[in-house]
């Protein structure tokens, strides 16, 4: 499915597509936007999950690809990781599709008050400045605009 603003798709109220959503055949050669992009829509309004003591660049424990865009973010905690917490949450990002701007844990999982991936973010955002000045492992050169290597 495509997300779709175009007029022509929203003039009929009638229509119970109240997701936005139209398949790609019904959108093919037509002008649309990324108005109802998910990753997209109110971006300011969400909140962070973290508390915000915790996103610093001494408390990244690693980093996460979008799925999309294959964009860097970090991953925060508070404390020091156990070995099997470790383990936890690198199966975890092996298994898991990550797209910018989501949650990387179900509610139950876990982690989930752990270890945290800020969510006010999608995949048109820079990349965070934390991450330069993040000493992690891992952490490679990489534009500040496109997250292009070198």
């Amino acid at each position: 499915m495509i997300y779709s603003s175009s007029e022509s798709a929203h003039q009929d109220e009638s229509n119970d597509n109240s997701d936005h959503y139209e398949t790609f055949a019904n959108l093919y050669g037509k002008l649309t936007t990324e108005k109802f992009c998910s990753s997209l829509i109110n971006l300011n309004s969400k909140t962070e999950l973290a508390p915000s003591n915790i996103l610093i660049s001494t408390k990244i424990k690693d980093y996460i690809k979008c799925n999309s865009y294959e964009k860097i973010q970090c991953l925060y905690s508070e404390l020091k990781l156990t070995e099997q917490e470790k383990q936890d949450l690198e199966f975890t990002l092996q298994i898991y599709t990550y797209f910018c701007g989501s949650l990387i844990f179900l509610d139950d999982y876990s982690l989930v008050q752990k270890v945290f991936v800020k969510i006010q973010i999608s995949c048109d955002s820079l990349i965070e400045l934390l991450y330069y000045i993040s000493k992690k492992a891992g952490n490679i050169p990489i534009c500040y605009w496109c997250d292009v290597n070198n």
